[in-house]
């Protein structure tokens, strides 16, 4: 079951882990704090966008381990309390 479009999307979220493990550690290297703030917020994007292809991946097998990624990904977005 591996077609070109989920290699593709295989690809595409190690590149998205790449590119925020790559700017995470830029962000904290950085000593300007306008600086440090995009470099974080495009590590933030890149890791969530490679977490929920990877989840679409595990899904698309019926593998255990999707249950507990979509987990996580539901326990960490923050709710109202109204």
């Amino acid at each position: 079951m591996n077609t070109p479009t989920h290699r593709s999307l295989e690809i595409l979220a190690a590149i998205g882990l790449g590119i925020g493990a790559v700017f995470g550690l830029a962000g904290t290297l950085v000593s300007e704090d306008s600086v440090r703030q995009l470099f974080w917020a495009i590590d933030g994007v890149a890791l969530v966008v490679a977490a929920a292809l990877l989840t679409l991946r595990f899904l698309r097998l019926g593998n255990d381990l999707s249950r507990t990624l979509v987990k996580g990904l539901g326990s960490s977005t923050p709710s109202r309390a109204h």
